[in-house]
């Protein structure tokens, strides 16, 4: 009986496995490009080149302020951080330049 339920385990794991296999094969390979680099589009000015990463900075974590526990303590107060990221893509051939800017921001219990 033990080995029956081990073969049948066993040959769970493989089909999920294989499932999972197939499934990450149906992606289109454009679809997964954009996930991972969304800016490595074509360029709008020329049409011909490729907008790429030239340049990133990203400055550091700044207090905000403070904000009621996020974690229902009354008698406790969280710090809130922002930082600012910037990032440059440059087009490979007509040398057009894209600039990004984001900001982050973090939630940190001061309590604990």
């Amino acid at each position: 009986m033990k080995k029956m339920i081990t073969i049948a385990l066993a040959a769970a794991m493989a089909m999920s496995m294989a499932v999972s296999a197939f499934a990450g094969a149906m992606v289109p390979a454009a679809q997964e490009a954009d996930e991972i680099q969304p800016h490595a589009g074509q360029c709008m000015e020329c049409g011909r080149g490729e907008m790429r990463l030239y340049d990133s900075n990203t400055s550091d974590w700044g207090f905000v302020e403070l904000i009621r526990c996020q974690k229902g303590y009354t008698d406790h107060m969280d710090e809130v951080y922002e930082r600012v990221i910037r990032k440059t893509y440059k087009c490979t051939a007509c040398k057009a330049m894209d600039h990004v800017v984001m900001t982050q921001e973090k939630t940190t219990c001061i309590a604990y």
